[in-house]
């Protein structure tokens, strides 16, 4: 907060009364004046200094327009609306800040560069513009390389190593080797004849349809006397001595049906 005035008038009564009282005289009371009145400007130097320090680092911070209350009630630090008003008017007449006012009221924001020191700041802001350009193009690069790298791994560990097809190799050798070693046991044997094949054949052919025709005539007359025999089918053929396929162990490579 600003020092009032009876602050002020506080501080210089006590710098003169001060003096009295050490030389007990009127001059010394002139000189104690004197004293507290100077005591009294140096401080409130202080303070003026130290609020436009901080209206200043604030507007800095944010760098952005605010307007003297706004201001005031955001800067840190105990100090009045007035002192924060002085002290942006202050600034401003130093060039440290701008003021523009819109209608009836003022805005206050941090002073930009200007000058040689502007043409400076754009020119490596365009630098910084440029090298951003320059990573951005080099990072799409190297993700288009990092992805065919991807896919080219992805399809090498779907394929076989040198040493799996090396033992790939060895055992399909080994199974033509296992081959030949059983073709050469036919290597000196006679070939059948078509002629004598089909005749193989025909007879084959021709007892298999016999062997169906009368074992269905068999099946079907076995059933018809199951029908009204008291005893299981096992206890009629052991009884007439009818012998199966299966009892008999014999399994024909034919289609029995």
């Amino acid at each position: 907060m600003d020092i009032p005035g009876f602050l002020y008038a506080g501080m210089v009564a006590a710098g003169g009364a001060l003096g009295y009282y050490k030389a007990g005289s009127i001059p010394s009371l002139a000189a104690g004046v004197i004293f507290g009145g100077a005591l009294a400007f140096g401080a409130f130097q202080v303070r003026i200094m130290s609020c436009n320090e901080a209206v200043l680092k604030f507007l800095q911070d944010q760098n952005r327009p605010y307007s003297a209350s706004d201001v005031h009630g955001a800067v840190k630090g105990d100090f009045g609306k007035p002192a924060v008003q002085k002290s942006l008017e202050f600034l401003a007449k130093k060039g440290d800040i701008k003021e523009k006012t819109y209608g009836k009221q003022k805005v206050y924001c941090i002073a930009q560069l200007t000058g040689p020191a502007s043409a400076e700041f754009r020119e490596r802001l365009l630098e910084m513009d440029r090298e951003i350009n320059e990573k951005t193009a080099r990072l799409k690069e190297l993700g288009e390389q990092c992805k065919s790298k991807s896919k080219l791994l992805g399809e090498i560990q779907g394929q076989v190593s040198v040493s799996e097809a090396i033992e790939r190799k060895l055992s399909v050798e080994r199974e033509i080797t296992d081959v030949q070693q059983q073709l050469k046991q036919y290597e000196g044997a006679v070939l059948i004849e078509p002629k004598k094949k089909n005749e193989v054949q025909e007879n084959f052919d021709k007892y298999t349809s016999e062997y169906k025709k009368r074992k269905r005539l068999c099946t079907d007359m076995l059933n018809a006397i199951l029908e009204n025999y008291p005893k299981t089918k096992k206890q009629l053929f052991d009884d007439i001595g009818i012998e199966t396929d299966e009892s008999a162990g014999f399994t024909p490579n034919i289609n029995t049906k």
